[in-house]
Order: C-alpha cells, then structure tokens, then sequence
C-alpha cells in the first residue's frame, strides 16, 4: 500500500509539472500570433522583459513540487530531543515498574484487547508518560497514562496505540504472540526446554535517557552498536563461561545439558566425520577413543536422566556431581601426537558447552521475564554483565529523525513514536535484522488521535 501511495503522490508531482509547462508553452505561443506591442520606456530602468528566465522556471516546479515533498526542517521540533529508553539490567528502582518492552501489558478492565484485521494484534511495549521529558515531541507528549503498542500478526505495518489513564492488572493475550524470529530464535526444543514455549518475549523495565544529537551523531545506527555487542558477548563468554562453574538449577537445564552432549558426541563418532577419522587414521586409536567417551557418557547420562524423572527430586549437588564427572572424562586420545592446545576433558569442549550456554542464558532470560529476582545468585552476576554489553545497543529511541531506513514513511515528516530494534535479549528480529518503527503525523498526535499511527520496517 505505501508504494501504491508513492507511486501516486510522484504521479501527482508529474501532472502539476506538465500542466504548469504547457500554460507556460501556452503563453509562449500566444506571444507569437500577438502584434508587437508598441515599445514604450520601462517605468523601471534596467528592469528585465516580462518573459520566463530558467530560475523564474526553476522556483516555479520548485513551488509545485514542495506541494508532496515537504522541507525536511517542517518537522524538526518533534525530533530536537531524541531520547533514548535504555533496558535495565538491574532491579529495585520503581522507574524501571513503570515501562517495558516485551512481556503482557497492564490494561484497564474496560479495555479490550485490541484487534488488527480480524485477529489478535502482537503486544511490544508499554511507556508511562509521565517519565518521559517534557520536550519530546515538540512538547506534544501526553503529560499522564500509558501508551500501549501493538502490531498486526501478519503486517508489521498496521499497528494499534492505545492511550490508557490507569496501568490496569497484567493481561495475557488471546492468542500467543509469534514474534518475528532470525534463525538463530527458531529452535523449538530450545523453546519447550526453557519453558518458552508461548514465544513471548521477556520483559524488560526501560529508562529513559536524553540523546544530545551533537555529541551522538551516530545515535541511530542501533546495526552497528549490536553487531559490537555481539562480538563483545561473544568473547565474554568464551573467555568467562566454564560448565563447572555454572551447572544445571533445574530439570529442564539438566535435560538441555545432557541433550547437547549426546548431540556432540553423536556428531563426533556418526557419519562423515567417522569416515573421516578412519581415513585420516588407519590404526583407529583416535575412533576407539571418540567411542569409548560416548559409552562412558552415555551410562553416567542415563543414571542422571533416571534422577531427573521426578522433578521434585532435582538437587543442586547431584548436578554438580554430574558436570564434574564430564570434567573428569579424559579426551587427550581423540588427538594423534601432541595434544597441546586440545581440550583434555569432556566437560572443557566449546561446542556442547556453548550449546548448553544457550539453554542456560534463555532459561534464565524466561525466569527474568517473570521475576527478576528468581535469578539464582550463583548465576545473577555473570549474566547481569553479559546481558550489559546489549543493553544499550538493542535501546529503544523515541522522538528521533525518520532516518533513510524508513524512506516512504520519511515522506510526510512524521513523528518518530517509538523505534524497536531487532534484539537478542527479546529474541525478534525485524527486516534484515534492523528495526520496528511507530509513527504518526503532527496533526494527528495534536488531537491525540492515535488511531492514525503507523508501522514500518527498516531494511
């Protein structure tokens, strides 16, 4: 639809172009046929003949065009002041109750559930208005209440604001939100594993923080700022990340840990990389070697899983027990002549543990969801740092320019409501892993009329 609407604003453009250059040729042509005025003295010396100069000509399609392309700068005082809502790592100030991205809402009993197109819209973030400053949007912001935003299921485009006076009790949706996913968030035993399986994003309390654009410039390329975090997160925890300082705390990160290492190991002495270990090894030391591990793995596998039968009989200290028995499963065989620089044990082998770390960290991300303080404290610290390097990168912007990412939606110099970036905290993934943006014009945020806000994508 906004392409069928460019395409006819630009064909609107053109006919007033036309029209104006044919009652120009007109004139140009009557000239013609006309009898030469008799010459008289201009009553202004040195003033030019009444005909049409190129820059005349040139102010004149510059006039008509500037009816669908408005100045850039008509606009300005809704984006001076950006602001961006940074995600709270952290618990225990009452700010951080008051907004949030992810989760359910807080709706009023007389509020419905909004509904986009015939089907339940996708709930994505609730902003308290009275935390916000005073000059965002040209100081057009609602001084009290809630603005609740939601989206279409199926067209991130057609989008729902709601203006609420009171927070209301937590709602669940309807129908589960199926939030947009990169392929890295589609793993569905991951998901029944770490008790997600609703795909509801967790919810995480925003504090907003004032941009200067001059001393941020580079404010708006959220892209860049996540690409750093990731390879940031990326060593963090390669460096700081040891399965034995971070086991199993409950069934389902027990049942995850066990699984990853049976994948590995399954992976390790099956199909083409068997066929490869023969080849490259004649004497098969190295194969008997990848096999005995795995049988040794799977009999302590199964003595664990019979435990974990009955969640009520979950013990920490059996968990431990289990990783240090991976830690203790020697693995120097798997590796012909010096083995230096190769894992000597089982339970130091980075695919299966940064398999289990991805387990971990959602099965944890859910509890924050719920409760943040249902972290246990053996793992708060580490992940709390982790969970930092993203923090600021993945931060929502309210209040900034329509940037080139969103060029149809730039056209009418709308107001930037909120922009949600593609997050790995909140596991959605937006275009080609760029943003979510709520907008609406200035007339319509005047009357409050919310209702005529729009979504858009950026690529």
């Amino acid at each position: 639809m906004k392409f069928v609407k460019f395409i006819f604003d630009f064909l609107k453009i053109i006919r007033l172009i036309i029209a104006a250059l044919i009652q120009i040729s007109w004139a140009a042509l009557s000239s013609l046929f006309k009898p030469a005025p008799k010459h008289e003295p201009s009553k202004y010396p040195g003033s030019p003949a009444p005909n049409f100069s190129a820059s005349e000509f040139a102010n004149l399609v510059g006039d008509v065009t500037s009816v669908a392309f408005k100045s850039k700068d008509a606009g300005a005082q809704y984006r001076e002041f950006p602001l961006r809502m940074v995600l709270a790592s952290e618990t225990g100030t009452q700010e951080r109750q008051r907004s949030w991205i992810g989760g359910n809402p807080c709706l009023p009993a007389h509020v419905d559930w909004p509904e986009i197109e015939g089907g339940s819209a996708m709930f994505f973030a609730q902003i308290c208005c009275e935390n916000l400053p005073v000059n965002l949007w040209g100081g057009e912001r609602p001084r009290k209440g809630w603005l609740c935003f939601f989206t279409s299921r199926e067209n991130l485009g057609k989008v729902v604001v709601l203006h609420t006076d009171i927070l209301g009790e937590e709602r669940c949706a309807p129908v589960a939100p199926e939030y947009p996913r990169g392929y890295g968030n589609s793993r569905s035993r991951l998901d029944e594993l770490t008790g997600d399986t609703e795909k509801l994003a967790p919810r995480w309390f925003l504090i907003p923080e004032p941009i200067n654009p001059t001393d941020e410039p580079d404010y708006q390329n959220s892209l860049k700022k996540r690409r750093n975090a990731a390879d940031l997160c990326s060593a963090y925890k390669k460096e700081h990340f040891h399965l034995h300082e971070f086991p199993p705390h409950d069934q389902s990160t027990s049942i995850a840990l066990i699984e990853c290492f049976e994948a590995y190991l399954d992976k390790q002495t099956t199909g083409a990389v068997r066929s490869s270990i023969e080849k490259s090894d004649p004497t098969g030391v190295r194969l008997a070697a990848r096999d005995e591990t795995a049988h040794i793995f799977r009999q302590l596998a199964a003595d664990y899983r019979a435990e974990l039968v009955d969640q009520r009989k979950f013990s920490p200290r059996n968990a431990d027990r289990f990783v240090q028995a991976l830690m203790k499963i020697d693995t120097r065989g798997w590796h012909l002549g010096d083995a230096a620089g190769n894992p000597e044990n089982l339970g130091v082998h980075e695919r299966p543990v940064m398999s289990y770390f991805e387990f971990l960290e959602t099965n944890l991300r859910v509890r924050y969801r719920s409760n943040p303080d249902a972290i246990p404290e053996r793992y708060r610290s580490f992940f709390a740092d982790y969970w930092r390097f993203f923090v600021k990168a993945e931060a929502p912007l309210m209040g900034a320019d329509p940037r080139d990412g969103f060029p149809y939606s730039q056209l009418s110099n709308p107001v930037h409501l909120l922009e949600l970036p593609s997050s790995n905290l909140l596991g959605w993934t937006f275009g080609d892993a760029s943003s979510l943006a709520f907008f609406i014009k200035p007339k319509d945020l005047k009357k409050r009329r919310w209702q005529a806000a729009w979504g858009d994508v950026a690529n």
